[in-house]
C-alpha cells in the first residue's frame, strides 16, 4: 500500500490537470526540488497511481 502525503495529492492533482508538466514545473508549483518531484513521480508510476498520460481530443469540427 502506498502512503500518499500532501506533497503527492499536489502532484497527481497537476499532472491530471496536465500531464505535460516537466519536473521543473513540478517543482515549482509543489515546492520541492524537481529531482524529488522526478523520483515522487517514477514512484506514483511503480504504485499505478499514475496508470499512464494521456491526449484529449478535440470533437470534429
Amino acid at each position: 500500500m502506498y502512503n500518499i502525503d500532501d506533497f503527492d495529492m499536489k502532484i497527481l492533482t497537476l499532472l491530471q490537470a496536465n500531464g505535460r508538466l516537466t519536473n521543473q514545473e513540478l517543482s515549482e508549483l509543489v515546492g520541492l526540488s524537481a529531482s524529488q518531484c522526478s523520483r515522487r513521480r517514477i514512484s506514483l508510476e511503480q504504485a499505478q497511481l499514475i496508470r499512464g498520460y494521456h491526449a484529449r481530443l478535440a470533437p470534429r469540427r
